[in-house]
């Protein structure tokens, strides 16, 4: 139960990275480039360190995606600028925009 809950935690706050960008996205003249410097990816990024959990991102002018590997597993939850959030087995290729 603990590392379900770990988990869905995990997964939670890369989902809600999603809702970031959109709004990073909103004020930045609809472009999502940086957010991957921003104070919110960061925060996120720091707080799920602690769990030995290594989010990583892509950005550019019209598309992002975030993804983390899920402790205690060999699976990845990512999330991108089509609305898509998934968890995968393999981790995105790295500077990939797109969760395939």
């Amino acid at each position: 139960p603990l590392r379900s809950g770990l988990e869905s935690k995990i997964k939670s706050d890369v989902n809600n990275l999603r809702a970031f960008a959109e709004i990073y996205y909103d004020q930045n003249g609809n472009s999502y480039k940086g957010f991957c410097k921003s104070v919110h990816f960061n925060n996120v990024k720091n707080d799920l360190k602690q769990y030995k959990s290594i989010v990583t991102c892509a950005d550019e002018s019209g598309y992002f995606q975030v993804n983390t590997n899920l402790p205690g597993t060999k699976n990845y939850h990512c999330a991108d600028s089509t609305g898509l959030a998934t968890t995968m087995s393999k981790k995105p290729k790295k500077g990939s925009l797109a969760c395939q």
